[in-house]
């Protein structure tokens, strides 16, 4: 099998007006990147970077910045340049993003402006290491993809969401990238193929610092599929009608926001959108059926930045369909030990950077512990039933799945965000919602307590009229 890198070194040298990359200008215009002139973006980004910084072999660059195509080039070149590609959240702390930044070694950063113009210190800091993304568009100088496959080499280094503590840098080797790439490649392949799609057209609206995003563009790339960028979601309806993207993946919240089109009968809305890849959380079913009823198709997937995406559920029977996260994707095997998923594949990281204690606490023989509790069926499909260390233990000694209750009050419609967690030994649901509706939640909270043991019963609620913090995936901080 040939490398990935060879595969995206022979792509960049296509000489293809193939279009590969759409996206919506500040002008409202749809603009269409062939693969020739991504080919040539990309090496003069390389040819910027090295007339910038020099030799970039295994040197360390972040990449802090919305969502746009100048910042796909820019990753690509990091990568072409032999250099390690460590993607930064732009919606951390300045505390965050500087402690990040000295876990990896990051010798130096690209942005796209916002984030020095929201953290003054940051230009301060980083001054004479920093460079625009957008600086190779007036560059001269253009040079080849250089990089050579090695399995073991550091490719990329991205951090966890952190929602129960502090983030980890996971190490992903060209190996893992290479896995992740080409089984999603061949996945986006056979939906093509299964929808009677003329080309897959792919929606990316997640954060690129996530793996989930990274690794379907990537995939994009390899395959031939064409890429619609979609640089802002409040711009998510607009962007989806005018790129004519016909797949989609997203998080359970973005589902829930489109539900709300399909339910008042404008689908038409959703343009040409056949498909999503739903994951970062369980799509609910009832969610899951409104959609499928409605003439589209979802799958569950489950993956984790130490992964990538590790399950797809491609079930035929509704149950499955709509509460099991799939069948293992590659060549991931899964394992249940005392309840825990463990996983094991090509695609797994080769640890944390610098960081030898937890790396050898979450890869044990081989086997990655996950630190989610689930069960495989007598089909073989997944299902998730909680966290292993969200679980609260009760003075009395039972334990408490939050995700459980939390599943439970997902049913009530005014409840906008929840969490589900222990405070001062009792069980207390921290609810999002209107004011006016604050009533209603009440009755619905008394209403789930008589439909669960007395230890699990919510005798604590906290009201906020402001959403609750989320990782840059969209996940409720747990902590």
């Amino acid at each position: 099998m040939r490398s990935l890198f060879a595969i995206l070194e022979k792509s960049f040298q296509k000489k293809s007006d193939i279009p590969a990359f759409y996206y919506v200008d500040p002008e409202e215009k749809k603009v269409t990147v062939s693969a020739y002139r991504f080919t040539q973006d990309v090496r003069r980004a390389i040819g910027c970077l090295t007339d910038r910084f020099g030799d970039l072999a295994q040197c360390h660059i972040a990449v802090i910045a919305r969502n746009s195509y100048d910042y796909l080039v820019c990753m690509y070149a990091i990568l072409g340049a032999g250099a390690v590609l460590v993607p930064l959240n732009i919606e951390k702390s300045f505390e965050e993003i500087s402690s990040e930044i000295h876990k990896a070694d990051v010798k130096y950063l690209l942005h796209d402006g916002e984030y020095c113009q929201r953290e003054a210190a940051f230009a301060a800091q980083y001054e004479g290491r920093l460079m625009r993304l957008n600086d190779y568009r007036s560059s001269v100088s253009e040079k080849e993809w250089s990089v050579r496959f090695d399995p073991d080499a550091l490719a990329m280094i991205m951090f966890t969401s952190g929602t129960t503590g502090i983030s980890k840098g996971v190490c992903v080797t060209q190996s893992a990238m290479e896995e992740n790439a080409l089984a999603f490649a061949a996945f986006f392949d056979e939906a093509e193929k299964r929808l009677h799609l003329e080309r897959l057209n792919f929606l990316s609206c997640l954060p690129l610092y996530h793996i989930y995003q990274f690794g379907a563009v990537t995939a994009c790339i390899t395959g031939g599929f064409a890429v619609s960028i979609c640089q802002n979601v409040r711009n998510l309806l607009r962007d989806i009608e005018m790129l004519e993207c016909n797949y989609a993946a997203l998080v359970p919240v973005m589902m829930m926001t489109l539900s709300r089109l399909v339910k008042v009968g404008q689908k038409e809305k959703l343009g040409c959108l056949k498909e999503f890849m739903c994951a970062g959380a369980l799509c609910p079913p009832e969610i899951f059926e409104l959609f499928l009823n409605n003439g589209f198709n979802i799958t569950n997937d489950y993956g984790l930045t130490e992964m990538d995406v590790v399950t797809i559920n491609t079930s035929d029977d509704f149950y499955t369909k709509t509460h099991s996260v799939g069948k293992p994707f590659g060549d991931t095997a899964v394992s249940i030990e005392d309840g825990e998923v463990l996983l094991k594949g090509a695609s797994l990281t080769s640890g944390y950077y610098n960081n030898p204690e937890e790396t050898a606490l979450a890869i044990r023989d081989g086997w990655f512990h996950t630190g989610d509790l689930g069960y495989v069926n007598e089909d073989g499909y997944l299902f998730l039933t909680g966290r292993k260390k969200n679980v609260i233990i009760l003075s009395s000694g039972e334990n408490v799945s939050p995700e459980e209750l939390e599943g439970l009050l997902a049913k009530c419609e005014q409840i906008k965000e929840m969490r589900v967690k222990e405070k001062n030994g009792a069980i207390c649901a921290e609810i999002f919602c209107a004011e006016e509706d604050r009533d209603t939640i009440r009755a619905f909270v008394q209403e789930v307590n008589r439909s669960v043991a007395l230890y699990k019963r919510i005798t604590v609620l906290d009201f906020t009229a402001d959403p609750l913090p989320k990782t840059g995936s969209g996940k409720i901080k747990r902590y």
